[in-house]
């Protein structure tokens, strides 16, 4: 997080809502634009890939001076 958004803070939380084991990063760090990271951000592809692969979800919240939330929803019998 202080290296991506310059924020010295984030929250992270576990919850179970409605048979998802739901995952969040967040953070008011400098945000950014999502739909104009391009190619060059493997990052996100990356770790969206890999949510997909076991049936998630990755959702990605940001907007330029309003830090980002990023959650992940997975079916509970694969976080299990």
């Amino acid at each position: 997080v202080a290296r991506h958004s310059g924020s010295s803070r984030a929250a992270v939380g576990v919850l179970e809502v409605d048979g998802e084991v739901r995952i969040f990063v967040e953070d008011e760090g400098r945000g950014f634009d999502p739909k104009a990271v391009g190619l060059g951000h493997q990052g996100l592809v990356g770790m969206r890939e890999r949510v997909e692969l076991v049936g998630g979800r990755l959702l990605l919240e940001s907007a330029p001076g309003e830090g980002t939330r990023v959650q992940v929803r997975l079916p509970l019998e694969v976080a299990a």
